[in-house]
């Protein structure tokens, strides 16, 4: 049963490293967007009202909202992580403790 288990935490692992990746994926955007605006707006291509209100936009909507996904996606994989980490504690006490069953019965 151990080596179904380490299949399935490893299968769980890629899992994990994946969603990181992803949350990696969705930062490098964001700084290219942070240039795209930066070289547009605040670089004085773009001006007047439309500009202002974009730039706006971006400094509060956008930014602070795509910094929240990062976080989240990367949050998921810690807590993923986590939770299978409780998984092999409580399997290592459970084979300890049938270990030590069959040591003082002397089955094998």
């Amino acid at each position: 049963m151990a080596d179904f288990l380490n299949i399935v935490a490893d299968e769980v692992m890629g899992h994990v490293q994946t969603i990181g990746n992803q949350a990696k994926v969705v930062d490098e955007l964001k700084h290219k967007v942070d240039g795209m605006i930066a070289d547009a707006v605040t670089g004085g291509k773009w001006k007047g009202a439309g500009a202002d209100a974009f730039g706006e936009y971006m400094r509060t909507k956008y930014i602070p909202d795509t910094l929240k996904l990062i976080a989240a996606i990367g949050g998921f994989g810690g807590e993923i992580s986590a939770g299978l980490d409780m998984f092999n504690q409580a399997d290592q006490s459970a084979s300890s403790t049938v270990s030590g069953i069959v040591d003082q019965l002397h089955f094998f």
